[in-house]
């Protein structure tokens, strides 16, 4: 929880992200300091979206004339992904995996419909979600700061 409360800290900067980002790196082969730096189950994947997202937010705090969102275009079935689906034995819709052209819901809202506000977060459905916590497309919007 110590962790989840650093990325969404209006209080850091760019100087601690990129020594949290330094301190990561520095440690990736290294379990024990990872679980110092409150990573002990973190996989890299969401670490480094974790981490863009919090960079998302401080360009946003530093330059508000910018309009500065980040997106997540869901579980969609491209090279990445489907290899979930091969290891499983089941089909890419079985695991809830969308076509890739779902996919561009999310970041098609941020380039062209009219935001209300700046350094957000949005889900696959292009509403506004929360940055430490998931919220299913079937959810209400985020309504948070």
């Amino acid at each position: 929880m110590e962790r989840q409360r650093f990325f969404v800290d209006p209080g850091v900067g760019r100087d601690a992200l990129l020594a949290f980002v330094t301190a990561c790196i520095a440690a990736a082969d290294d379990p024990a300091a990872l679980r110092s730096l409150g990573l002990g189950g973190a996989d890299s994947y969401g670490l480094s979206k974790a981490c863009a997202n919090t960079f998302t937010a401080i360009v946003a705090r530093e330059r508000p004339h910018l309009v500065v969102n980040a997106c997540t275009p869901g579980f969609i079935e491209t090279d990445m992904t489907r290899h979930h689906a091969e290891a499983s034995g089941k089909s890419a819709a079985d695991l809830g995996m969308k076509h890739p052209a779902d996919g561009a819901r999310a970041p098609m809202h941020l380039l062209f419909e009219r935001l209300q506000g700046n350094g957000r977060f949005y889900g696959s459905d292009a509403k506004r979600s929360p940055l430490d916590r998931y919220r299913s497309p079937n959810d209400p919007e985020f309504a948070g700061p």
